[in-house]
């Protein structure tokens, strides 16, 4: 280890997602670096656009929380949060 304080683009910490009366994601955690390239995978139902739709804030968070550029995601004014 180097010891140096590594800053992630994007940090999803303890998120619960889901809608009306139905939970689909729960306790998901992870962090990605700029320029980091990854896939979701899993069968229908598993949560994946549920993720997709809560990160692109389609869907407000349940619990937990989703941090691009160390601020929390629903900080940003709708103009400024551009994917």
């Amino acid at each position: 280890m180097s010891g140096k304080n590594i800053i992630y683009k994007l940090n999803i910490n303890n998120l619960e997602a889901g809608y009306p009366n139905k939970s689909v994601l729960s306790d998901v955690t992870f962090q990605l670096s700029e320029g980091e390239i990854v896939t979701l995978i899993g069968p229908n139902g598993a949560g994946k656009t549920t993720l997709l739709k809560t990160l692109a804030r389609q869907l407000a968070p349940v619990a937990g929380t989703v941090y691009l550029d160390q601020r929390q995601i629903h900080q940003f004014p709708d103009r400024e949060y551009d994917l």
